[in-house]
Parts: structure tokens; C-alpha cells; sequence
């Protein structure tokens, strides 16, 4: 008899709850069939990183299971060619040892090229290629994957199945096909033991920018890691300059000149974002309000420095020269509750994000 799932995909902006898209299905794992609804959901600007709580198995369970809260209208998926991004599953079988050490159940990768598979779990990205209303292929790629962490969401701290929530951490592959969102319809399956799970639809996009915070290191804030030119980070007590060129580090940018290598670390020379053409440029605008949060920018410089970091795996540099002066802006302070008197906001074809950082104030 088929049984009903349910998934909900809870898209975060700058690490808070944006939107939820809810699919519900019928699953008969005697035979392995699944189908699917068609989830429906508005555009969303592509700056996340993805969540995907899967409900389990309704009958092994006592009752409902809390996987999200918010207000917000449901939102269609995206994901872009070389994204690291993150899953956040409930349902697995799975529960990883508690390390007292650093009080986490975590396990990372530990070698380059990143492995497909840790602790028997692994995620496969299928897109299949259709003309004039017709099936014509298919490719199918697991994802390397880069790290699982889990934590008990429960009040009593149980490591039931309902309890535990995985957050794992992968890579989208850099060849992921995006020529048009509905052209390559694209999905997820979640692996478990040799056990797959339904197929998750996304779509497939050119760029998905998300500048890298604090939050994506498990921090306790979300500030967005930017560096100066020695490489040591922009703070409130360390501000910008006028003039000075900042790094800004970012995921989600998408392809990049020579082709880059799913899973493995940039090399040196590394590989500029690209290809060349229109919608190639990084479009950069500067805002000079305290706290802002990020914004379409409708100023443009081209031809800013954007590439892979060598050594790392999917990390790009986006190098910024700052203005050669500054409006009045008031300084950062934990006082005052100024966290950044200065917004750079980025925009590529499909997608905007903004790193907020502390400037120095001539007041």
C-alpha cells in the first residue's frame, strides 16, 4: 500500500527562513515507485543555501514532526554550476558519533578529490535533456561531498529518526546544464545504505551568488568574511580604507574559464569566472547605509577581478576596489548597533547578494 512523504524546502537568506515550498507524494518502497506532485512557488533571488528537511516514514512515527516556521509564500529552488550548498535532511537512519571534543556529531571529508560517499550516504544530481516536448538524454552525477553534521532538534535530545536533522554539505558539478529554468529539468535523490530516496526537483541556473558569512562556519554571527589585501579580515576595530582594494569570498558564481574541476581545489593559475560573453561581469554597487542588507545594484564595473581561490574547492575571490573617498557614515560599534556602514553588492545574470563591512569613518 502506498505510503505519504512529505517534503518541505526552506531556501535561507543570509542564514534566516526566506520562503517554503512543500511537495507531498505517494511512495511504495516494495516496488519503488514514487510520484510526484509539481510544486508551484514564486521566484526568489538565488542567494542561498539550500535546505531540504524530508520527512520520514509516516507510519513508524507517533505523529506529526515540526520541520519549519515562516511566512512567507512558497519559492521555486535554484542551484548553479559549482555551488557548494547545504541539505538539511530529517528522516535518516544514520546518527554519527557525538564527539565530546567539540560537543557535535560531525564528519568531514579528510582528501581531495572530494569522495561521493561518507558514512554510506551520497546525493545524485539528474538532468534530463528534452526537445519539442521529448526526451532526447539524460546524465546522472553523484555530488562530492564535503561534510555531515548533525543535532538533535528535540527537546529531550533524542537521536530518533524524527529527531536528528543532517546538514550535509556538497557540490553542485560545474558542467550542470542551465541554458533556460524548465529546459533541463533538474532533481536530488537522497542515498542511505544502497536506499533511494524520491527524486527532489531544483531548478538549474547560471549563478546562484552567495557571499560567504560566518553563519557558513557555524559562527555564532553572520558577518560576511571579507579580507584585506594581506588577507586579514575587515572588522570593526580593523575598518577599510578609501581606495584600498578588499577580498570578498563567495560561492554560487558559476562557470568559469578554463573549466574547473567538480570536487577537487583550484589550481594556480586559477580559473576566472567566465565564459566570456554577455552576463560575464559582475555588476558592483556600493551602499553606504548602516546595516543594509543586500540589494539589486544598478551601477556597473566591469571587468572586476572574480576567480576561483586556489586550493580551495568551489570558493571564489571577488576583488573590490573600495571608492577613493567615503561619504559620512557613522562608525561601526557594538554600542550603537552598527554591525557595517557599508553594503558591496553583486549581481550576475540570475541571482544578487551583498557583503555588509565596516568602512572607516571620517566622524
Amino acid at each position: 500500500m502506498p505510503r505519504v512523504f512529505e517534503i518541505v524546502i526552506v531556501p535561507i537568506m543570509n542564514d534566516m527562513v526566506f520562503a517554503m515550498a512543500r511537495i507531498t507524494f505517494q511512495f511504495d518502497p516494495c516496488d519503488d515507485l514514487a510520484r510526484t506532485t509539481r510544486f508551484s512557488g514564486r521566484a526568489m533571488r538565488s542567494t542561498f543555501a539550500l535546505l531540504m528537511l524530508c520527512a520520514i516514514d509516516a507510519f513508524a512515527q507517533s505523529g506529526p514532526i515540526l520541520v519549519g516556521l515562516g511566512y512567507r509564500p512558497p519559492a521555486t529552488i535554484f542551484v548553479a554550476p559549482g555551488q557548494i550548498i547545504r541539505f538539511d535532511i530529517v528522516g535518516l537512519k544514520t546518527v554519527l558519533p557525538f564527539d565530546t571534543s567539540t560537543a557535535t556529531r560531525e564528519l568531514r571529508a579528510v582528501s581531495l578529490p572530494l569522495p561521493e560517499v561518507l558514512a554510506g550516504i551520497s546525493l545524485t544530481l539528474r538532468q534530463r535533456f528534452f526537445m519539442a516536448g521529448l526526451q532526447v538524454g539524460e546524465t546522472s552525477v553523484k555530488l562530492p561531498m564535503i561534510a555531515i553534521r548533525q543535532l538533535a532538534m528535540c527537546a529531550d535530545n533524542s537521536t530518533s529518526q524524527a529527531c536528528i536533522r543532517s546538514t550535509i554539505t556538497a557540490q553542485i558539478p560545474f558542467d550542470l546544464s542551465f541554458l533556460g529554468i524548465g529546459t533541463f529539468p533538474t532533481d536530488i535523490t537522497i542515498s542511505e545504505a544502497g536506499v533511494d530516496s524520491p527524486p527532489f526537483g531544483v531548478g538549474a541556473v547560471s549563478d546562484a551568488i552567495h557571499v560567504v558569512t560566518t553563519c557558513d562556519q557555524e559562527g555564532t554571527s553572520c558577518d560576511s568574511i571579507v579580507a584585506h589585501p594581506d588577507g586579514s579580515r575587515v572588522t570593526p576595530d580593523s575598518p577599510a580604507n578609501p581606495g584600498e582594494v578588499v577580498v570578498v569570498y563567495a560561492w554560487g558564481l558559476g562557470s568559469t574559464t578554463p573549466a574547473a574541476q567538480t570536487g577537487a581545489p583550484a589550481p594556480a593559475p586559477a580559473p576566472v569566472l567566465g565564459p566570456p560573453g554577455p552576463g560575464s561581469d559582475v555588476v558592483v554597487g556600493f551602499d553606504f547605509r548602516s546595516n543594509a542588507g543586500p540589494s539589486n545594484p544598478t551601477s556597473m564595473t566591469s571587468h572586476v577581478p572574480v576567480y576561483l581561490t586556489p586550493g580551495q574547492v568551489g570558493l571564489y575571490q571577488i576583488n573590490v576596489q573600495l571608492p577613493d573617498s567615503f561619504p559620512n557614515v557613522e562608525g561601526c560599534s557594538n554600542i550603537t548597533g552598527v554591525s557595517s556602514n557599508l553594503t558591496i553588492n553583486f549581481r550576475r545574470s540570475a541571482s544578487f547578494d551583498g557583503a555588509g563591512l565596516c568602512v572607516k569613518s571620517a566622524l
